[in-house]
């Protein structure tokens, strides 16, 4: 409660936390009115309106005496502690003589929101004091000071007010810890906000930078009746606020899974200072001019990854210092312990590949002085599913985003990277073709449209919303996620009972086989799949039915002969 002037006559402002239950029992008062300058429900300042207010609500607050009609500092709230305090006649120090020291029970001390909230009667030397306080000011609004929330300003607070009472007093220390412990975690999570799913809750510390960040969010706003922050429910939003957490050290959850930024959504200056930015020093300059090259040579982004992983694990283990002056024989002895680690041998390659591209491309030393052994090749034969499997995987898909991306991997060939970046502009139904985009090694290519995608392509367009993307991820604007669609395989795998060990790109290599089956040109194969090399192509001559079945077994002829003599 505090004393205010409404048009001339003297009323009582009530002052509560927004809530609906209240709000009906204060318009249920007599003499009840709404200011809307004042955003305040009030009551006559008449003894009887005091005494059926307080009947009502016997744990309300009311100033003792004449208070400054401008600067009022009783509580917003109910005092939490509701013990009765006897009050003290002595001068404050440091205060005028005339200034009669402030009784307990009108001080009130809060915690609220990581702040502390301090309200009492307008005293000169209150203020002087309070404003010696660390993080101390005055907020019009909730007609309180406020103050940092540490164990340094509450100490100062009890020794002058004796308040809080010990018990609250523990409590505000135990949540203090907390919060430090909070703070220290550095952690953000987000949830959804159950009064308008368009937006999301942010819990995060309240630190300058991390509300700045926030801040910086294109519509975003601050929800006074949770205290917290909402952004918009939309992925580039959402990508924008993980990205600029994860700079700032924070790890950012959303139901229990660590969010991390969509590299495709960034462009390549701003994909290396987020790969880099944990770097510093001479190792720092050194990555700096290896991913330069790396960027400037336009190699894919995960090769960018995987080759400075391997280089910084490389030179982490030999030294910076001897770097420029290494021969091929110390780089080789490297390579040997690498070897004796049991490491795949495609991975071995891509270590040797990781220094050679330094040494030939950045430090521009003669191929020749870095002529590494490398491992003999590896000869596997892909994972090709009968038409019976694939047929049997299809039937455990119920849901038509689902079905169509399998469907259109496995009747054009598609690797899983080009089904998640498909747009609806690359289907072209009159023609029936697809064109594939900025594949692997930056190429474009054109396949035929199944008939039978077609139509179901229509049924999906007519129950999705297609933005940008034809197949969106979980986030707005975001393509669908590869180890989403990975795992999609996986469970139609299982539950169709096929124990191979088959990947989503055993449909690529599925549809290959099946077409050499059906006497497609092995040339014309090599054109669809986008393969540079007819070696690669012909890797599925090894796996074809059609031209294994060609050869009889010796065995079958000899059994044949016996059967056919006792028959």
């Amino acid at each position: 409660m505090r004393a205010i002037e409404h048009r001339g006559a003297a009323r009582w402002a009530l002052e509560f936390d927004f809530d609906w239950s209240l709000i009906d029992q204060v318009k249920a008062l007599s003499g009840v009115r709404w200011s809307q300058s004042k955003k305040v429900w009030h009551i006559p300042r008449t003894e009887s309106a005091r005494a059926a207010f307080v009947k009502k609500f016997p744990d309300a607050l009311f100033p003792e005496g004449e208070i400054n009609k401008r600067r009022t500092g009783l509580s917003s709230e109910e005092n939490s502690d509701k013990t009765a305090i006897h009050s003290t006649a002595t001068t404050v120090e440091g205060g005028s003589s005339s200034e009669v020291a402030i009784s307990r029970e009108a001080v009130t001390i809060r915690l609220r929101a990581g702040k502390l909230l301090v309200a009492l009667p307008y005293r000169v030397a209150e203020v002087t004091f309070l404003k010696t306080l660390a993080g101390a000011f005055w907020h019009s609004q909730e007609c309180c000071w406020v103050l940092r929330a540490n164990q340094s300003n509450l100490e100062a607070l009890r020794e002058r007010y004796a308040r809080p009472e010990p018990v609250v007093y523990e409590e505000m220390i135990q949540l203090l810890q907390s919060e430090a412990d909070y703070r220290q975690s550095k952690q953000v999570y987000i949830q959804d906000y159950a009064a308008d799913d368009e937006f999301l809750k942010v819990v995060f510390p309240f630190q300058t930078e991390t509300i700045r960040l926030v801040k910086s969010i294109s519509r975003r706003r601050y929800a006074k009746g949770e205290r917290c922050w909402l952004i918009p429910n939309e992925g580039a939003c959402l990508e924008q606020l993980v990205l600029g957490f994860e700079q700032l050290g924070y790890t950012v959850i959303q139901a229990g899974k660590q969010l991390r930024p969509q590299e495709q959504q960034l462009n390549p200056g701003q994909r290396q200072r987020h790969l880099l930015k944990k770097e510093q020093g001479p190792m720092a300059d050194l990555l700096q001019r290896y991913t330069d090259q790396l960027i400037g040579m336009r190699y894919s982004w995960s090769t960018v990854k995987t080759y400075t992983s391997f280089f910084k694990r490389f030179v982490e283990a030999i030294g910076i210092v001897v770097l420029p002056h290494l021969d091929r024989s110390a780089v080789q002895d490297y390579c040997n312990e690498m070897a004796k680690q049991s490491i795949a041998l495609s991975t071995l390659n891509q270590h040797i590949n990781a220094i050679k591209f330094y040494y030939e491309k950045v430090e521009r030393r003669p191929r020749m002085v870095l002529n590494v052994e490398r491992p003999r090749k590896e000869q596997r034969l892909p994972v090709v599913l009968s038409q019976g499997e694939v047929r049997g995987l299809f039937a455990q898909l119920k849901n038509r985003k689902h079905q169509l991306m399998l469907y259109l991997a496995y009747s054009a060939g598609l690797r899983l990277s080009e089904v998640c970046h498909l747009q609806l502009k690359d289907i072209d139904t009159q023609r029936e073709m697809i064109h594939i985009r900025n594949s692997k090694n930056n190429k474009d290519r054109m396949v035929p449209l199944s008939r039978s995608i077609a139509v179901l392509l229509g049924k999906y367009v007519e129950e999705y919303q297609i933005g940008h993307w034809l197949f969106e991820g979980q986030w707005k604007g975001e393509p669908y996620s590869g180890s989403s669609l990975s795992a999609v395989f996986r469970r139609a795998r299982s539950a169709a009972g096929i124990r191979k060990s088959a990947t989503f790109h055993s449909l690529r290599h599925s549809y290959a086989t099946h077409l050499l089956e059906a006497g497609t040109d092995l040339r014309l194969i090599q054109e669809l799949l986008g393969h540079s090399d007819i070696k690669t192509t012909l890797r599925y001559t090894h796996v074809s039915q059609r031209m294994l079945r060609r050869v009889e077994s010796p065995l079958d002829r000899l059994l044949g002969e016996k059967f056919d003599k006792k028959g």
